[in-house]
């Protein structure tokens, strides 16, 4: 769906043709509003080559200097249902604010799983603005996603099965994706079919050269119809082009469970449709975050005959989410509401310290500020590692890690040449009593890690980084 501000305020079009007939520029995603990163939404990331920042709502002129740009410009943003939900207040009023004068920008939001936005308040009628008058690019979508519904789903939520179980019946399936919630879970797995000879693990903990190495030896041998079998956690569930005829997805929120199954039958090579099998693993794990989603997505889905691609079913999902999470939470002491009416609080009182860095927690004693109250895209922090799991890659990444500590080469130069080995730990790891020895620290929060990084460069086999597995060679 599409956002334009008219006098009667923002609006949202089933077609294209007035956008058309507006003078406009596109904005492209890594350069005006947002980056999809890992498969999740950063807004914006003005500048490719530096730091993501938020800066629709950042409070630092090199943070909102090219924020004008958007003026009059077409913004697409994709995958929205990736949008952090305690953040969804702030950033649609964001948007909003963009779809109207001065900016007067067009919106258009993307997603196969389209959110429930106009369930929210900062998108309805009030006293202070009209509602955004919401008409979708496809004015009745149902139609379309039942002609080209190519998967059929099997709930296997009880008995939950074990990875043992999951393993041995994956084992005799040729090619077959199995998406699970945690790193720890993927390594398990993986470790579990490694027999097989034909197993791929895909996870964060693989820096961006292997991750690429790893979805280039999957997609040929699925070509050749050869048998790969690819472990991996969600990061698989946006930007990647693979096709399995069966895909596994441990129980995840609804709209996850869709992407997942974006992998499956993805260009309707398999006339019998593919199979997407979702189960809810006995010693799995899940991201804390995920209890409320995954019980209403059990609710409304798996307990139901509804499909995961029903609309209707899709929204009262949303409706049921976003009153169930309790984003527009209020009450007479602020100091209990939660994030996303904080920050709207302390833009309307032009409060943007409280917005960036959070309220005070204690204004009249201390300066501390509550960080989870603060507008940030990202909540756990993490520092970059720098790999080298070859004689050929320390050759490649050395020489920069040395420059940059010579003061030879600017740190974002030498950093965008070391993108490709890097991987982000997070910060309570790397800081841990086991973990610091095989970190050597090269400049702010860069470090080059020397700990165990488990990588086959003739197979593009291996876990990556493994903190629990130390091996420290200095």
């Amino acid at each position: 769906m599409g956002m334009r501000t008219k006098k009667d305020g923002p609006r949202l079009y089933d077609d294209f043709s007035t956008i058309r007939k507006t003078p406009v520029r596109v904005r492209p995603l890594t350069s005006a509003i947002s980056t999809l990163v890992r498969g999740r939404f950063l807004l914006p990331h003005l500048d490719s080559n530096q730091k993501p920042a938020e800066s629709l709502f950042g409070r630092k002129p090199s943070q909102i200097r090219k924020l004008h740009r958007l003026a009059n410009s077409v913004i697409v943003l994709d995958e929205v249902q990736a949008l952090p939900h305690h953040l969804l207040l702030p950033i649609l009023s964001g948007l909003r604010t963009l779809a109207e004068p001065p900016f007067n920008a067009t919106v258009l939001l993307t997603s196969a799983t389209q959110p429930e936005f106009q369930a929210l308040s900062v998108w309805k009628h009030s006293t202070t603005h009209n509602a955004v008058d919401i008409t979708e690019v496809i004015a009745d979508p149902q139609p379309l996603f039942d002609r080209a519904r190519r998967v059929n789903y099997q709930w296997r939520l009880d008995p939950p099965p074990t990875w043992q179980q999951i393993a041995d019946e994956a084992a005799t399936q040729p090619q077959a994706l199995i998406v699970v919630n945690t790193v720890a879970d993927a390594r398990n797995l993986y470790r579990l079919l490694q027999h097989t000879g034909h197993a791929w693990h895909l996870s964060t903990r693989l820096c961006a050269e292997h991750r690429q190495a790893v979805l280039e030896t999957v997609n040929s041998r699925l070509r050749a119809g050869e048998p790969p079998l690819l472990i991996s956690t969600q990061l698989i569930e946006a930007g990647v082009d693979l096709s399995f005829p069966t895909v596994w997805r441990a129980l995840a929120p609804a709209d996850s469970l869709q992407q997942a199954a974006g992998r499956c039958n993805r260009n309707g090579e398999f006339p019998d449709d593919g199979i997407v099998i979702v189960f809810d693993p006995a010693d799995g794990h899940m991201p804390p975050d995920y209890k409320i989603s995954v019980g209403l997505t059990v609710e409304h889905f798996g307990t139901k005959p509804a499909e995961l691609d029903d609309q209707r079913a899709l929204a009262r999902y949303y409706s049921a989410l976003y009153r169930d999470l309790q984003l527009e939470r209020t009450s007479r002491d602020k100091t209990t509401w939660p994030a996303g009416p904080t920050i709207q609080d302390n833009r309307e009182k032009l409060d943007f310290r409280a917005v960036t860095d959070g309220p005070l927690i204690d204004a009249g004693t201390s300066t501390r500020r509550d960080k989870k109250k603060a507008f940030r895209m990202i909540d756990e922090e993490s520092v970059p590692q720098v790999i080298a799991a070859t004689p050929d890659e320390a050759r490649h990444v050395d020489p920069l890690l040395t420059a940059i500590s010579n003061g030879t080469i600017t740190a974002r130069t030498a950093l965008r040449r070391l993108q490709p080995w890097t991987v982000q730990l997070a910060t309570h790891i790397a800081q841990r009593s086991d973990v610091t020895p095989s970190i050597h620290n090269i400049i702010g929060n860069l470090g080059r890690w020397y700990g165990t990084y488990d990588w086959d460069p003739d197979t593009h086999r291996g876990t990556g980084l493994d903190e629990n597995t130390l091996n420290t060679v200095l």
